[in-house]
């Protein structure tokens, strides 16, 4: 389902929110609401949007952070403390030309990582076919569950319409997506573009749903949240890749390598430098 909410995501970004963001040549989207009403609302928005960042990047921060504590036994908050400071380095002194080129390194360790990771957790537990009859078996594979109760956590409903404003946000209304599609020289370019992110977006979003579907089989009759072997249900993830890589060497280094790229990527991006930025156009400048 979450599939078709990325299509719709793209469909609206095509032709409500790309053709007024690259005719007005906005950096930030927060500006059009001060075009569009007054410069309070603008400040207002671009308050809480700084907000939201200064509050995912905790999350970002944590996972690979909780990986690494799996593996070296490190305490948490010393990783996710060195985790934080390589962060705000890495935005204070590489320049952007530089960051992009980091990113695409960055995005191949991840996506090589996840593909290895996947392959070997297919043949752990005994193929595909395997996996999907477990997820039968579970109830993991319901589709069309068309209840209108919202007290209900996966409905048709909720993760069509919620998601589909989750990468509303997350691409058509986000400073960094939006400075991408405006540095294109035509809105041409800049759709054909979007047409690619919502093919990677999709095919990643069903490699993340099978690769659950993977742990699900895998530890469908041994628990081991339950037995003992973890503290938290947030550790399966790790846990299961140190299990799966356990034969191969050095292929869970890589995968947390790949989950540190990915922090390392969207805190620098998405949450440091874009937070900066909104902070000193909205209200330091603002007050000289």
């Amino acid at each position: 389902m979450m599939v078709f909410s990325i299509m719709i995501m793209g469909i609206i970004n095509n032709y409500v929110y790309l053709p007024v963001f690259y005719e007005l040549q906005l950096k930030n989207p927060v500006d059009y609401l001060a075009i569009r009403f007054d410069e309070g609302t603008r400040r207002v928005a671009s308050i809480f949007n700084s907000i939201g960042l200064c509050l995912s990047l905790p999350l970002i921060i944590y996972v690979p952070s909780l990986a690494l504590t799996q593996v070296s036994g490190v305490n948490l908050n010393v990783i996710a403390s060195v985790m934080f400071l390589i962060c705000v380095s890495y935005a204070t002194i590489v320049r952007m030309g530089t960051t992009e080129w980091l990113n695409a390194f960055q995005l191949a360790i991840t996506v090589f990582a996840l593909v290895i990771v996947l392959f070997m957790g297919i043949v752990s537990v005994g193929g595909v076919s395997r996996v999907w009859q477990k997820s039968m078996e579970g109830n993991r594979l319901e589709f069309f569950n068309m209840d209108l109760n919202p007290m209900i956590r996966c409905t048709f409903w909720s993760v069509i319409i919620g998601n589909t404003f989750s990468w509303l946000g997350f691409v058509a209304v986000n400073p960094s997506g939006v400075q991408r599609f405006v540095s294109f020289s035509s809105i041409s370019d800049a759709r054909r573009v979007l047409v690619i992110f919502v093919v990677l977006a999709i095919l990643a979003k069903l490699v993340s749903c099978f690769s659950g579907l993977i742990m699900f089989a895998k530890y469908f009759y041994c628990d081991p949240l339950s037995m003992g072997y973890m503290t938290h249900a947030s550790e399966i993830l790790p846990y299961f890749v140190l299990e799966v890589a356990s034969k191969c060497p050095g292929l869970s280094g890589l995968f947390i390598a790949g989950l540190f790229s990915t922090a390392l990527k969207y805190a620098n991006l998405y949450g440091l430098r874009i937070s900066s930025v909104v902070q000193f156009q909205h209200h330091v400048r603002s007050f000289k």
